[in-house]
């Protein structure tokens, strides 16, 4: 109960973030949209999700189908794309214009899907929602023409994928498991939140990725953007620092009372256990009935966090050697 209460509140305080940003619309754009890593990213989940609920509702899932609404909400448009749009929103102008287009449309979607379990706050989130649009001339869809309540509003039925989905999801995926990883180093070294760390990111494979998404990654992990380097090789002055490791990538963070020591082995050998049981969990669990039963989507995203485990474990491995 309490959880879904907090539940409840999340979603709240989403629409209000969303509806203050369409009340502080301006003209409509002259250009046609040019839409960011972050805009294109949680427009393929929000796609990927409506689907695999709608399979699930089919096959009487409702329980699944929830959660997966519920872990959207949370994780996905909360913690990660809000946060992206509140840069985007400050750039003001076309970009701001797009980014509440983008929030107003996916809470649109969402509020739908999340009717049937939460009806009272959704229904009335929503009736607030399309005041907010209408009075700002804000066309969701062309043509876009409001029903009279939510709970007799159009049910999402599903969306076409055009191709692009799944690689904007994986370049996406990279940006938020650094942004983790420097969040959690924080944590680790007790340093301010506010206190901006100077990083270098060494990737061959992501150099143009990274490099393209400087801005953002900046952003959400709170790095000093003047001073991040992206490279593709690792320089000579970086061998004494320990590095945080996913795949391929190493970040070498500087600030916080650990940050100038060498490579810490402890904590690198209890990273390595931490990312083994978690491989050993996901092969038992890819390994079993829900291996065979569960949509193919989901199954795929599970197979595809058991890879990025093994390679992360691998590169520690090299690293403690």
């Amino acid at each position: 109960v309490e959880g879904n209460r907090n539940f409840a509140n999340k979603v709240w305080n989403i629409g209000r973030f969303v509806i203050g940003a369409i009340d502080k619309l301006e003209q409509k754009p002259e250009h046609s949209a040019l839409w960011t890593l972050a805009d294109s990213w949680i427009w393929a989940r929000m796609i990927e999700t409506v689907n695999t609920v709608n399979k699930l509702f089919e096959n009487y899932q409702f329980g699944e189908g929830g959660r997966q609404i519920y872990e959207f909400f949370w994780n996905d448009f909360a913690d990660w794309y809000l946060e992206a749009s509140k840069g985007q929103l400050a750039e003001g102008g076309e970009r701001a214009y797009y980014t509440t287009y983008t929030l107003a449309r996916v809470l649109d979607v969402m509020l739908r899907l999340l009717h049937p379990f939460t009806p009272y706050v959704t229904e009335a989130l929503w009736g607030y929602l399309k005041q907010a649009c209408v009075a700002a001339n804000l066309q969701l869809e062309e043509p876009k023409t409001w029903e009279d309540a939510l709970i007799i509003a159009k049910w999402p039925e599903g969306f076409p994928t055009e191709g692009w989905e799944d690689q904007i999801i994986k370049d996406f995926s990279i940006i938020q498991t650094l942004t983790t990883m420097v969040r959690n180093y924080r944590a680790e070294n007790k340093i301010n939140p506010g206190q901006s760390l100077i990083a270098t990111i060494v990737s061959s494979e992501s150099f143009g990725l990274l490099e393209s998404q400087k801005a953002m990654l900046s952003a959400l992990a709170g790095l000093d953007f003047a001073q991040l380097e992206i490279l593709r090789q690792k320089p000579d002055k970086l061998a004494a620092q320990s590095p945080l490791v996913s795949n391929e990538i190493e970040v070498y963070v500087r600030g916080g009372s650990k940050a100038e020591e060498g490579p810490d082995l402890e904590k690198l050998q209890k990273e390595l256990a931490e990312i083994e049981s978690q491989i050993k969990r996901l092969t038992g669990l890819l390994s079993g009935p829900f291996g065979q039963k569960a949509p193919e989507s989901v199954v795929a995203a599970e197979r595809e966090k058991l890879e990025n485990y093994q390679k992360s474990a691998e590169k520690i491995r090299q690293t403690l050697a």
